[in-house]
């Protein structure tokens, strides 16, 4: 359900040393060119957010060919490609940064902006000091530093604003149709977000640290096979308006996890999607710890961190807290079990004010 992410930030990471390696050995039109797979990865699987996507790479190309255009014209910067104006690869990773605002960074996204202007300050220029410490950027001592400061403070802050926007419409839309009604006081969580969140921005940014997500002590498989419907959820891009949405698992043959996820999109009418990922056991001696494989050879981690069979519930989550699923074996939970279940979630470290409650809807059931 959530592959995109871990694509994302694996081919974030390819793309910047292709660029940085191949501008460094004289290449650098072949070097942007490298930046393009990551950015048409999201334009391909994320067809409702096409625009939106664009206006965050084409505003974050933009202002990144600006910005050090202006700051190699006053000689504080220069590139491996070009002296005088920002190259091809340094602006095809400004428009990469652009579109993982809306996914693998939308965390960081969400911030407010003076936070954002301090993050952008101090991690710019550690985000350049990569490219210089292999040959592909050169800065003209403490000025240039300060002066990529100045040009990450503006900027994280702006292209979030950017990369945001349609969200949060989206958002209150969504508030005002009733549709967004599993909210719980959560100002615990999101601080726990916030000093847990990634410093990673741009040209291989850090890992995130993260404390462990704890999983349930045994998963039956067997047990836990069959239909789970989606109560609420924090989604990925590709569920985000999802109705009647159903996840089913089966044991196969050579003990991985045959799944089908199924939805309306937009509707209790609208198209049905199905999606058939595969889960991959990692933890044998529990069971509640897979790997689920959208897309050979990547496998998002996929953690049963609740599971009561008596209640007929299950709660599952990552360790990024990115995304979370509750699930139950019916379409309907009395609420008293669904707030007992979100406020499961938060202790778990989740902002609970970003789970989208799931409509579900069978008459036939009835």
């Amino acid at each position: 359900m959530a592959w995109l992410v871990p694509a994302d930030l694996v081919l974030q990471q390819a793309a910047w040393w292709s660029a940085v390696l191949l501008a460094v050995h004289g290449r650098p039109l072949a070097g942007g060119a490298a930046c393009l797979a990551p950015v048409l990865l999201h334009l391909a699987f994320r067809p409702g957010e096409r625009p939106r996507l664009l206006r965050a790479a084409l505003v974050a190309a933009a202002y990144g060919l600006a910005t050090d255009t202006a700051l190699a014209a006053a000689g504080l910067e220069s590139y491996a490609g070009a002296r005088e104006v920002s190259p091809a690869w340094m602006v095809g990773l400004w428009a990469i940064f652009g579109v993982q605002l809306t996914a693998s960074l939308r965390t960081v996204a969400g911030w407010p902006l003076p936070a954002l202007a301090l993050l952008g300050a101090l991690a710019g220029p550690l985000a350049y000091r990569g490219g210089v410490a292999l040959g592909a950027i050169t800065l003209a001592g403490p000025l240039a530093f300060a002066s990529v400061a100045a040009q990450w403070a503006v900027g994280l802050p702006l292209l979030a604003w950017v990369s945001r926007s349609r969200s949060l419409a989206q958002y209150l839309e969504r508030f005002r149709r009733g549709q967004m009604n599993v909210v719980v006081p959560g100002s615990a969580g999101r601080a726990r977000r916030a000093l847990l969140a990634p410093l990673a921005l741009l040209a291989g940014g850090c890992a995130t640290a993260r404390p462990p997500m704890p999983t349930v002590a045994r998963v039956d498989l067997t047990s836990f096979s069959g239909d789970w419907f989606v109560i609420a959820h924090i989604p990925a891009s590709l569920e985000k308006n999802a109705f009647n949405a159903v996840e089913s698992y089966r044991v196969a043959r050579d003990g991985t996890i045959e799944t089908t996820y199924t939805f309306r999109d937009g509707g209790f009418e609208g198209e049905r999607k199905r999606y058939t990922p595969r889960g991959f056991v990692r933890d044998h001696s529990t069971n509640a710890t897979w790997g689920m494989q959208f897309v050979w050879p990547l496998r998002m981690e996929y953690l049963v961190i609740l599971l009561d069979e008596e209640r007929g519930v299950t709660v599952i989550g990552r360790t990024d807290r990115d995304y979370v699923w509750i699930m139950a074996r019916t379409p309907e939970i009395p609420e008293e079990e669904l707030a007992r279940l979100v406020a499961f979630v938060g202790e778990r470290g989740y902002d609970v004010t970003r789970l989208r409650r799931v409509p579900q809807r069978w008459p036939e059931r009835g």
